[in-house]
């Protein structure tokens, strides 16, 4: 179930660290794991892997990415939405193989 984290329903900042920390290991378990969750990543337009990256992976706020990338806080969290439901697409098919 480390896995629904990373894979499953929308989830809120704390259920998302989790989810990243999850992944990383279930990644070292599963090498594969690792490279599509990467391919997945990289798959995402900049203007949404961005904003995945800085608040899921480096715990900025929406309000701190609106300022740095000189958006409005509703457009960071509308492109985290829309990340996350591509990562979630994306990674979905593979997701019965690292349930195992």
């Amino acid at each position: 179930d480390q896995v629904a984290l990373v894979l499953g329903q929308p989830f809120g900042a704390v259920e998302c660290a989790a989810g990243l920390l999850a992944a990383r290991i279930l990644a070292r378990k599963y090498p594969e794991l690792k490279r599509r969750l990467t391919a997945a990543l990289d798959g995402l337009e900049d203007h949404y892997r961005i904003v995945v990256v800085m608040h899921d992976m480096e715990g900025y706020t929406h309000d701190e990415i609106g300022t740095a990338l000189g958006i409005a806080e509703g457009s960071s969290k509308a492109r985290l939405s829309r990340a996350r439901a591509m990562l979630r697409e994306e990674l979905s098919p593979y997701a019965m193989e690292w349930m195992g």
